[in-house]
């Protein structure tokens, strides 16, 4: 999505805009500061993150997925993070073959190593190994500050 389209959905009342999407799918690293949802709006804007919009047959946003790259810095390597990832409605193992292609084709574009992300669904789990996907442990151990 253009940054002109992120502001005009960023917030829908008694719909699912994208602020509530990205919300309700943060992930582990996202941490509880305020300004959470602040800074992923302006790194959106910026151009630092990818907001991407999840379309059915009729052209009805059905979810959106916000990606960003990640540098692993001790080997060099680019990947792309799938940062967050809602539906609205199920999606099956053919959405997500034909998703993670596209995906994937335009992260091996941006010269990326890997598409990675964090989860707890079985859902998403189960279609990413349908596709191909391998599967890490995340241990996050919160730190009270």
């Amino acid at each position: 999505m253009l940054p002109d389209q992120i502001a005009k959905w960023w917030i829908i009342e008694g719909e699912h805009g994208i602020k509530q999407m990205v919300e309700a799918a943060l992930p582990p690293i996202a941490g509880d500061g305020d300004d959470r949802m602040n800074s992923i709006l302006a790194m959106l804007l910026a151009g630092a993150m990818d907001c991407w919009a999840i379309m059915n047959e009729d052209q009805v946003i059905r979810g959106m997925l916000t990606t960003t790259f990640t540098f692993d810095s001790c080997t060099n390597t680019k990947n792309l993070l799938l940062y967050t990832l809602y539906t609205v409605e199920e999606t099956g193992p053919e959405d997500w073959k034909e998703g993670f292609d596209r995906i994937s084709k335009w992260a091996a574009g941006h010269d990326c190593q890997n598409v990675v992300c964090y989860t707890q669904n079985e859902a998403i789990v189960n279609n990413a190994l349908a596709v191909g996907g391998q599967i890490w442990s995340y241990i996050a151990f919160p730190l009270s500050t």
